[in-house]
């Protein structure tokens, strides 16, 4: 257990001995109350970001008191601070606080406060006279929301019949519980203690050490507190019945942690023990709702393995004392949060019923799991400084969990699905919007996107990329260096950089360069390739630029360069050879070895591990497709040519064949990327019902018979892999196929679940929304009205599967039916805003689900969180069509600018929306033709 320095320890105890202060009230919440104090001694402006480091927090003391039943907490916080020269005022974060109190013990002085309101995330101090140089101690006496709408901040949800309380402090929703230093870069100890109801368990990132009941006093800070003992003497259940008896419960105090790392829960949970897992015996726990103990033993089974061999890779045992997992009823936002010793994630990853437990709810919890505990080491114990590197935290942890789950089950083949993940930035970075992943945050609009693709996966695949070019070992030494030198405190990726780059070795001069290369500059590379087989021997011609989907090339006023390690693989019959090389020049020329015959085909980007978007020319492409690939092959060739026929850089045509040569590969996941690249040709690029019938003539011929071999529910016969390409290969086929046979067969077992006659482990949500897409009629009205009524019974995931299938209906009167029902006031706005959103994301509902939106946007909003609207212009992303775009951006241009993150997410859906146009334009006389030969 760490602990504070004695001198410290002691000053603090100094402190809770005994100050007087006058009482004073200020409501943070309300601007307004502050208008005397301004009038006579105007604030400064506050900050627009950065509290600057004028004023230090050292240590925390927080007591908190909690009643999940309640609308409000209460709270004491003690920060040891420390003055760098003297001041009279100073900043610190707060959001929806009231402060009803505040003083700062100084230079043996006493000096009350005077609060000042700062806007939306600031309260300003202000000291009748000069606060001294040097250590002090502030105590702030507040109360604040415990929300019903948000998950951020102090929140409640309600599980069954009991109120459960959370906490979720990332980015900068820490300042919601406590007037504090919110930023990642101040990391400290924290003590920390709940007031909570004696029956609830209270549980936070730390062991807890102590419980004693508590009679409810009000609160307040007393005019002369005990000088035995500052936690015994105050007590802040304020706001709590007084007929609730009452505990308080202390725990150990925390290694230094950034703000956005504390995390605590209060309600009447089951607490599950997880036993002990690796090289100290860490505890494991699983904190989850009433009645629920039974729907984590998978998450029991898998965690420990996971600890071990996060810990292998580590090179050093688990760095704290504890893990829980603590099971959240809904999230908006996350899915889970690496909270130090204290992983939140949303019910459905965590918790699941013995027939749930499919492929994809284990593959899910392992990916999530290994992800969070890789944070534990990488994030945890050692801290970005700043925001502008959220991205080195996340892009790890992405990349750890592949390679750990990797390990962790071999026989998922995890490392074919990781491609697909590249393909997903990808389909971000060709946007002229999209930022870098290493994006400089000024403004809460800069933080507010600063969790999307890029931050993740296109940052996992950098990583990947330049882990393959120095070698497992070189790499792993790297990572284990840099949490060796910056541990328990936080640090920058020119840190991180250096540290891999001192195991370099004499890759050492191009590996920083490289990696900046893609982490301070937008875009991915787009790496055209030929062959010319002269008289002078055969060579590769290779040429670098921006991948821009939606303008022509040469917009770049100053074209990017990158530096990057490439591989190609080349052959003529049987015999085949590799070369590699460094791209660094915007042309190079790569001879192949010395008496090489001129190859017949050319794979560049072998086994995926390259982030750009490779394209031959049309001769080396028409050869591709006809040359045997192995599964690690064909995944990013298939992914790659996905990408290429969306933005029209290659023939549909041609797609379509490439396609249907890999659809009934034996690996599920080369048939699942062939399922994607035929998706390409989007619905809204046939002008009418014959193309349309021809479509599905051809997602007959070439996925009908695999897609019926499947079916819809699992077999006994089924192989590892199967029920995931049957989840995303027969809806898609009784759907673009129009196969009859299938569409009747996911109507009959939806119906039949839904009466509780058939168990569909695995395959419930491909079955609901099939279901929903062919319905019509009054029949199909029963459907919306059972999906509906079905919801008020559901929990997590049968829950999350029946909102799919609401947001699945097409017919335009069953649309609205559906729709109306999911944002009834009987439902969870957070809940009903997931139809909304499943429906825009299907291109023949889009424009039904805009128009919706467009109806019912002010109600919708008001039940949503307050940030949520910046979400919502992405609604628009699969839009096709010159008018229905006219339509989104009129309705969103003055919406987006009214909440941080709105304006670029606006941006990226009209680019989305005229690269599905443009693409279109150019792809239907190819889709055409090809169709009729069907």
């Amino acid at each position: 257990m760490r602990r504070l320095p004695s001198s410290l320890r002691d000053s603090l105890h100094t402190a809770r001995a005994g100050f007087i202060v006058a009482a004073v009230s200020f409501a943070i919440a309300h601007p307004c109350n502050a208008a005397p104090h301004r009038a006579a001694n105007a604030a400064p402006t506050p900050p627009v970001m950065r509290l600057g480091d004028a004023v230090k927090p050292l240590a925390y003391d927080v007591e908190l008191t909690v009643v999940p039943t309640q609308e409000k907490f209460a709270g004491r916080i003690v920060i040891h601070l420390e003055f760098s020269k003297p001041t009279n005022f100073f900043w610190l974060n707060a959001t929806q606080l009231d402060i009803h109190q505040a003083a700062l013990v100084a230079g043996g002085k006493t000096h009350t406060a005077t609060p000042v309101a700062g806007g939306r995330d600031f309260v300003g101090l202000r000291f009748g006279e000069t606060i001294p140089a040097g250590r002090a101690v502030l105590t702030i006496a507040y109360e604040g929301v415990i929300s019903r709408t948000e998950t951020a901040g102090i929140f409640k949800q309600k599980d069954g019949d009991f109120w459960y309380a959370y906490t979720q402090f990332e980015a900068i929703a820490a300042r919601r519980a406590f007037p504090c230093f919110d930023e990642p870069g101040w990391k400290v100890p924290w003590y920390l203690a709940l007031v909570v109801p004696a029956s609830d368990v209270a549980a936070a990132n730390m062991p807890a050490i102590a419980e004693e009941a508590v009679v409810p006093q009000g609160a307040g800070i007393a005019a002369k507190p005990s000088r035995a003992s500052f936690s015994a003497a105050r007590s802040t259940t304020a706001g709590a019945d007084a007929a609730i008896p009452m505990k308080r419960v202390r725990f150990e105090p925390t290694p230094p942690l950034p703000s956005y790392l504390i995390a605590f829960a209060v309600g009447p949970f089951d607490v599950v023990d997880g036993g002990r897992a690796g090289k100290k015996g860490t505890p494991l726990r699983y904190i989850v709702p009433k009645g629920r103990t039974a729907e984590v033993a998978y998450a029991k089974e898998a965690t420990p393995k996971l600890l071990e061999l996060l810990e292998d890779y580590f090179g050093t045992p688990y760095p704290f004392p504890k893990v829980d997992a603590v099971a959240i009823p809904l999230t908006v936002g996350f899915g889970a949060m690496e909270n130090v010793g204290f992983i939140t994630y949303a019910a459905p990853l965590l918790l699941a019923r013995p027939e749930q437990e499919g492929e994809r709810f284990k593959r899910d919890y392992a990916s999530v799991a290994a992800h969070e505990m890789a944070h534990q080491w990488f994030g945890d114990l050692v801290t970005m400084q700043w925001w502008d590197d959220v991205w080195l935290n996340e892009s790890f942890a992405t990349w750890m969990s592949a390679k750990v789950v990797e390990r962790y089950n071999p026989a998922w083949q995890t490392r074919l699905e990781r491609d697909h993940r590249r393909q997903r930035a990808i389909a971000i970075d060709r946007l002229a919007s999209t930022r870098q992943i290493r994006q400089p945050v000024a403004t809460r609009d800069d933080l507010a996107n600063a969790f999307d693709g890029i931050t993740y996966q296109k940052g996992a695949a950098v990583l990947a990329m330049f882990e393959h070019w120095l070698g497992d070992e070189r790499f792993r030494n790297g990572v284990r260096r840099y949490l060796v030198e910056h541990a328990q405190g936080s640090a920058k990726a020119e840190d991180f950089f250096a540290a891999v780059a001192a195991e370099a070795g004499s890759d050492h001069a191009a590996l920083v360069p490289g990696l900046k290369s893609f982490i301070e500059q937008p875009g991915v590379p787009r790496l055209d390739v030929a062959l010319d087989c002269g008289s002078d021997g055969p060579k590769l011609l290779v040429s670098q630029s921006r991948f821009l989907a939606d303008r022509p090339l040469s917009d770049t006023a100053r074209p990017p360069r990158w530096i990057f390690p490439v591989c190609f693989q080349y052959g003529r019959g049987g015999d085949f050879g590799e070369t590699c090389t460094v791209i660094r020049e915007a042309r190079t020329v790569l001879p192949l070895p010395a008496g090489e015959r001129c190859p017949q085909w050319v794979l560049p980007n072998i086994g995926g591990t390259g982030y750009f978007v490779p394209v031959l020319n049309a001769d080396l492409a028409m050869q591709l497709t006809r040359t045997p690939l192995l599964p690690e092959e064909a995944v990013p060739a298939l992914d790659d040519s996905a990408t290429l026929a969306q933005t029209g850089d290659w023939p549909i045509d041609s797609a379509l064949e490439f396609a249907a040569r890999f659809a009934n590969h034996r690996q599920p996941p080369v048939a699942a990327g062939a399922v994607a690249l035929a998706e390409t040709a989007n619905p809204a690029w046939l002008a009418d019902a014959s193309e349309r019938d021809a479509y599905a003539r051809y997602v007959t011929k070439v996925f009908g018979a695999r897609a019926r071999s499947l079916g819809w529910t699992t077999k006994s016969g089924d192989r590892e892999g199967d029920a995931l390409l049957r989840n995303k290969l027969v809806p898609w086929v009784a759907d673009a196929g129009n196969d009859s046979a299938l569409k009747r067969d996911a109507d009959r077992l939806a119906r039949d679940w839904l009466a509780g006659k058939v168990a569909l482990p695995g395959s419930l949500r491909p079955v609901l929304e099939s279901a929903a897409r062919s319905a019509t009629g009054a029949s199909g009205r029963e459907l919306v009205d059972a999906y509906a009524a079905a919801l008020d019974r559901a929990v997590n995931r049968d829950r999350d599967d029946l909102l799919a299938g609401l947001g699945a209906f097409r017919d335009p009167a069953l649309f609205d039916a559906a729709l109306d029902a999911a944002l009834s006031d009987r439902i969870d706005a957070r809940d009903g805003v997931r139809v909304l959103r499943a429906a825009s994301e299907d291109a023949r509902t889009a424009p039904l689900a805009l128009r919706y939106l467009r109806d019912h946007y002010d109600a919708i909003v008001k039940r949503l969180p307050e940030d949520y609207p910046a979400s919502l212009p992405k609604f628009g992303s699969y839009l096709c069509d010159a008018g229905e775009k006219t339509e989104f951006e009129s309705f969103f241009s003055e919406r987006a600018t009214k909440v941080p993150g709105g304006m670029r997410n606006m941006a990226q859906a009209l680019e989305e929306i005229n690269i599905c146009i443009a693409a279109g334009q150019a792809q239907r006389p190819r889709l055409k033709a090809f169709l009729t030969k069907q």
